[in-house]
């Protein structure tokens, strides 16, 4: 059976027609200078949807008002820059945005107040940066994004109250740096479960707490606490078992506890710390370590043991009723772990350690006890 020509003519008209809509150009990129580059995009590249190159929007010289113009881009293979542009107020004309292929800078755009109209972006690939944008409020047109990458920072917003439109996002492979001055918490970031760099919060000046990071589980790199001075209360990162090297507490001029459970464990274990000009009790790091010994300990831990003599010249003895720990750690005021016993001993020497005050760490199975220890 023969198909009747004008039933192919359409169908090869069809096919033509849908590779045109789903076309790619200028894989060196673009950058728009002028409002007038932004309108005539339509009619220069009719048919282009994905843009291969990197994509620049730069009011440094020209007033760009409007990207709505822009509405058919749908993919950005490389990077997408919206910068000086200071008399934009929204993203309206990005709507169909999906992919970012590297990096997305939104900075000093000064009248900007919305980037909600990114609310299709579901991949940006490497990293975001969000700064100097005086009157955005939140980062709502993110909530589609789960991971990034590298370097991230969001700074210097100055009308941001809160981190919400970053809701979905888990997983943090790299660095995150927040430091706006208008941030009462840090709500918006209650999916982030993990961070394999830096975290750092710095110079928040209206930061109180850090409410919004209670999924935090892992921080691989340097926790960084710096110089946010209404900061009172650090319960927000409760949950955070782990700070893979540094913990750095300083310039917070109304902090004075920091003996939550992940800090004491970071710092009883021996972990790395510069903490000082915070208030009393949280200045330096023996006075949190002296903070962690009298806290209370985790829900559920025994208190079926006892330690003689206590003062002590050169051994400890130690008697439990129920439970037996699996071992015990000797450590300093300083956080540093001087000696480690499996969990069979009874009696352990401290013979070799100068006179003062110390901290046995006793490890059970699924929880732990401090006790100090004078050694004279």
């Amino acid at each position: 059976m023969c198909m009747k020509p004008s039933f192919l003519l359409f169908s090869i008209s069809l096919l033509v027609a849908n590779s045109l809509f789903s076309q790619s150009c200028l894989p060196e990129g673009i950058i728009f200078k002028r409002q007038s580059q932004i309108d005539s995009f339509p009619i220069i590249y009719p048919t282009c949807s994905i843009i291969e190159g990197n994509v620049e929007i730069n009011g440094t010289d020209y007033p760009i008002v409007d990207l709505s113009a822009l509405s058919g881009i749908q993919e950005i293979r490389r990077s997408l820059k919206i910068i000086n542009c200071d008399s934009l107020i929204n993203l309206h004309g990005l709507e169909q945005l999906h992919f970012i292929g590297l990096y997305l800078l939104i900075q000093n755009n000064f009248q900007l107040n919305s980037i909600a109209e990114l609310n299709s972006l579901d991949s940006i690939y490497t990293y975001i940066e969000i700064t100097d944008n005086w009157h955005l409020a939140n980062l709502y047109g993110l909530d589609k994004i789960k991971s990034l990458r590298l370097g991230n920072k969001i700074i210097n917003n100055h009308s941001l109250k809160n981190l919400n439109g970053l809701n979905d996002l888990s997983i943090l492979d790299g660095n995150l740096t927040i430091s706006n001055d208008s941030l009462i918490n840090l709500v918006g970031l209650d999916s982030l479960k993990t961070i394999t760099g830096n975290l750092e919060i710095i110079g928040n000046s209206r930061l109180t707490n850090l409410l919004g990071l209670s999924s935090l589980i892992t921080v691989d790199q340097d926790l960084k606490i710096l110089s946010n001075p209404h900061l009172t209360l650090l319960q927000g990162i409760s949950n955070l078992k782990e700070i893979g090297r540094s913990l750095d507490i300083q310039n917070n001029d109304s902090l004075s506890d920091c003996a939550i459970y992940p800090i004491c464990q970071h710092l009883l274990n021996g972990g790395l710390s510069n903490i000082h000009n915070n208030l009393h009790g949280c200045n330096t790091t023996d006075e949190v370590v002296a903070q962690c010994v009298t806290a209370t300990q985790s829900p559920g831990v025994t208190e079926d043991l006892f330690i003689f003599p206590n003062p002590t010249y050169d051994r400890i003895d130690i008697t439990f009723l129920l439970t037996y720990p699996k071992s015990f750690s000797f450590i300093d005021l300083s956080g540093k772990l001087l000696k480690n016993w499996p969990g069979a001993s009874s009696s352990l020497d401290i013979s070799e350690f100068t006179p003062g005050m110390y901290i046995l760490n006793i490890q059970f199975e699924n929880q732990q006890v401090n006790r100090r220890v004078i050694k004279l």
